[in-house]
């Protein structure tokens, strides 16, 4: 992975953390959920889904060699994903 990317996602990472306090009140309201929660569980999940990406990202394989072939993973262009929710 380009270490520009590493790099970045580390400061989107730190600034989370840095604004977590904030997320904390408007998390709550917006789940409609005790501030505990919040405080417990919803503010942190977020921080875990970043770093465990970035964990991915550090980690994954873009090029390998199997045998005599050479396997080369590339972007296949733009997609989205919707989440459910209720």
């Amino acid at each position: 992975m380009c270490e520009e990317q590493i790099e970045l996602f580390g400061k989107v990472i730190n600034r989370y953390k840095a604004r977590m306090a904030k997320l904390l009140p408007k998390l709550s309201e917006e789940m409609d959920a005790p501030g505990s929660l919040a405080n417990e569980a919803q503010a942190p999940m977020g921080l875990n889904h970043f770093t465990a990406t970035l964990d991915v990202l550090c980690e994954y394989k873009l090029e390998e060699t199997t045998g005599t072939s050479c396997i080369i993973r590339e972007p296949a262009g733009i997609y989205g994903f919707i989440t459910p929710w209720n």
